[in-house]
């Protein structure tokens, strides 16, 4: 029954591109926006934020995931600017999404505050970690993450107790390695690190244009012209309680005021405003067609 719903979730979430669902299929819902480190293509390289560092309270994060079922959402990924593991409710929060019954739970981490205890702890209702490593070798890491080698060390054994936890057989939720390519590390031999981990899977991106130092490799990076499905497929929460059609235009100053049912307003007002209205019209939003999520919607 579990692997049937996960496959129709799953096959909800492509065809969301193509069908206009009533419901969105997933919800981003920012615990938190603060973070450990300093990537230098993240926002939190720059010297002044673009935004203000908040920390959503625990009886906020659960009122939105009640609504979140409310709209039917079958997945939600607890974080989008900053780091998961530093949100003092995270166990509970997760814990509370797979009781009220969200089929997926996931946190994009880089890994640092993980141990054998929170590992543990996580394995029982996460479902995916997705770890961000742009690179295996410790002084490319540190200068692309800048940290101190002390967290390139402590990722790695972390790396490891996951590993031996996956050789036991008792690791449950999945966990992924995030790469992502970049002028800094685009001559790296993966294969040669990768080996000791490769029973997890590798994502290998290219770096994005954000608001810090641009390392992308523009020769690479080009947009495609195609339909974007953000707007059907999810719907984005940040630590602050403003609500985003998708995970990528909240440098746009446009949100919706919560109300008494504030995700259930929100989707449906975005459903008539942004995707019957303009989205279908071709008529962008100006962030929509700077998108840099190398998906351009013309």
């Amino acid at each position: 029954m579990k692997f049937i719903k996960y496959f129709l979730y799953r096959l909800k979430w492509h065809l969301a591109k193509y069908i206009d669902f009533k419901y969105p299929v997933h919800l981003d819902l920012e615990l938190n926006n603060n973070c450990n480190q300093k990537c230098i293509a993240c926002w939190h390289s720059e010297r002044e934020l673009p935004f203000k560092i908040n920390i959503m309270s625990l009886s906020q994060a659960k009122k939105f995931l009640d609504e979140g079922k409310e709209l039917k959402i079958k997945s939600v990924k607890f974080n989008l600017r900053g780091e998961p593991l530093l949100h003092p409710y995270l166990y509970e929060i997760i814990k509370y999404a797979k009781k009220i019954g969200y089929i997926e739970t996931m946190i994009n981490t880089n890994g640092i505050f993980l141990d054998q205890q929170l590992i543990n702890s996580l394995n029982k209702y996460l479902d995916t970690m997705i770890i961000s490593i742009d690179s295996f070798e410790i002084d490319e890491y540190c200068e692309i993450h800048n940290c101190t080698k002390r967290d390139f060390r402590k990722l790695m054994e972390n790396l490891k107790i996951l590993s031996k936890m996956w050789i036991k057989n008792k690791l449950k939720m999945k966990v992924k390695l995030n790469y992502h390519l970049n002028l800094y590390n685009k001559n790296l031999s993966l294969e040669r690190y990768y080996t000791n981990f490769s029973m997890f899977k590798l994502i290998k991106n290219y770096t994005r244009k954000r608001y810090g130092k641009d390392i992308v490799i523009d020769d690479i990076y080009k947009k495609r012209l195609k339909k974007c499905p953000h707007m059907q497929r999810r719907i984005t929460v940040l630590a602050d309680g403003k609500i985003y059609p998708c995970c990528m235009c909240y440098t746009e100053n446009i949100y919706l005021q919560l109300g008494e049912k504030g995700l259930v307003n929100a989707w449906n007002s975005l459903k008539r405003l942004l995707l019957k209205q303009n989205y279908i019209r071709r008529q962008y939003l100006k962030i929509c067609e700077n998108c840099t999520s190398n998906e351009i919607y013309k």
